[in-house]
């Protein structure tokens, strides 16, 4: 994971795969983190994209860098409400606080 977590951070952008009533919808993202040996993302509430992850969990993240190797993980969504995964997130990706 620690591997998956270093490529992803690296290549800054990344893009999530959700499901939308089974059309596929992908957008960028930047800010991840490894926090307890699990990767996260942040995103409000209020957006289509965590009422898509919270419907259907599953989703994918997928990014490619200068040389051409890319990836792609399959995972399942899961909320994290604790103010310690916020307070990390927010600590390796410092842009999301403004």
């Amino acid at each position: 994971m620690n591997e998956v977590y270093a490529f992803l951070k690296k290549n800054s952008t990344f893009y999530l795969a959700t499901d939308e009533g089974g059309q596929p919808r992908v957008r960028p993202f930047g800010a991840i983190a490894m926090f307890e040996g699990k990767l996260y993302i942040i995103t409000s509430n209020q957006k289509d994209v965590y009422k898509q992850m919270m419907k259907n969990p599953k989703v994918e993240l997928s990014t490619m860098d200068a040389d051409g190797t890319w990836l792609r993980v399959a995972a399942e969504a899961v909320t994290d409400g604790r103010r310690e995964a916020r307070a990390h997130m927010l600590e390796e990706n410092p842009m999301l606080k403004n």
